[in-house]
Parts: C-alpha cells; structure tokens; sequence
C-alpha cells in the first residue's frame, strides 16, 4: 500500500502529493510512464509498467515506433486498472548540456500533464521520470518535475488535474520529491 508523505495545496481545489510506494498500486486515473525514444520498456519503472499492461499496450507502442526526447505520448492501460499511461521521454543525462536536460525533462512533463488533461483526467501519477536508468540526478530532477508542474497549474488554473502525485519507491527520490515540493512557491504561498 502506498504512504502519503506529503502534500501541497496549489489552490481552493488543486492538489500536489509525495507518495512513497508502487506507481501500479495508485488509484488515479492515468500514470506517467518514463519512457525510452523507442517506447521499448527495457528496465526500470518502464519494464514495470510494461509487464502488467500486458501485450495490447506493448503492441500500440510498437505502431507509435519512436517519440522524441522532451514529449509524451499517450496509450490505453492494457490490463492496468488505469485509463491510460502517459509515456513521457525525458532526457539521458549527460548527453546533453544540464540546462538542455532540464529543459527537455520539463517539456517531457509538460507534455504529458497537456495529455491529460486533454483526456479530461483529473488524478495522475507521476514518477522521477530520467532519474533511474536515464541518470539525471535525483535532486535535480525531482526539483524540475515539481517546477513543471507549478508552472502547469500557475498558467492553466482551470486544469481538471485536481489531484497530482508524484511517486517514488526509493527514499531518496521521496526525500528529494518532498524537499522539491516544500521549496516551490504556489501562488497562495506567503
């Protein structure tokens, strides 16, 4: 079961959390799944997101063959509980400069936070998408994705995304997914 760390009040009805646990064990409508360019899934939360949609989500993977870098794509859950999963392709870091890296992480997210609410989701859950196998620091990454999405609910505060969370099963990424969280500066924030 997953533990609810902590979580921050954007406005009268938006909502973001650190939860720490199995991104398959959330109860909101789509996850983010952290992608490859190739929608592969060869490791990491993308292996484990991969092996329980089953064969229908790794074949509409297949037709969509590759997604730049800084994007999200969007497919059905196959044999998940979700409505959808959002595949964001954030960066390898150190293939980039740090500053086109965050840029490409935030854009990644970005694109994925669009997607859903496009779908008209309300609840999404998120994990540290490129710090695993892709190697981006965790600290510096976890602060990114929370920038993201402050920057999402700042520009768009009429989103249906009531209910964000942002998942990590190690301790360090929900250490650092909590610190980036209480350091960001939503617009009710003294």
């Amino acid at each position: 079961m997953n533990k609810l760390i902590t979580q921050k009040q954007f406005d009268e009805t938006h909502v973001v959390s650190v939860v720490e646990g199995n991104i398959l064990d959330e109860q909101t409508e789509a996850i983010i799944n952290a992608a490859n360019e190739n929608l592969t899934h060869g490791g990491g939360v993308a292996k484990q997101i991969a092996d329980a949609a089953g064969p229908s989500m790794y074949e509409e993977c297949k037709k969509i063959k590759r997604v730049a870098t800084g994007s999200a794509v969007m497919t059905a859950a196959g044999d998940l509980k979700f409505k959808a999963v959002i595949h964001a392709v954030g960066p390898i870091f150190g293939h980039y400069d740090p500053e086109d890296a965050d840029d490409l992480l935030c854009s990644a997210i970005q694109a994925a936070l669009k997607l859903a609410e496009e779908a008209e989701y309300t609840s999404l859950s998120i994990p540290a998408v490129s710090a695993g196998l892709f190697g981006f620091p965790v600290a510096r990454c976890t602060s990114v994705i929370v920038d993201a999405i402050s920057d999402h609910l700042f520009w768009y505060p009429e989103t249906c995304l009531t209910d964000i969370r942002l998942v990590a099963m190690g301790s360090q990424c929900v250490v650092e997914f909590k610190r980036a969280l209480e350091a960001v500066k939503f617009t009710d924030d003294e």
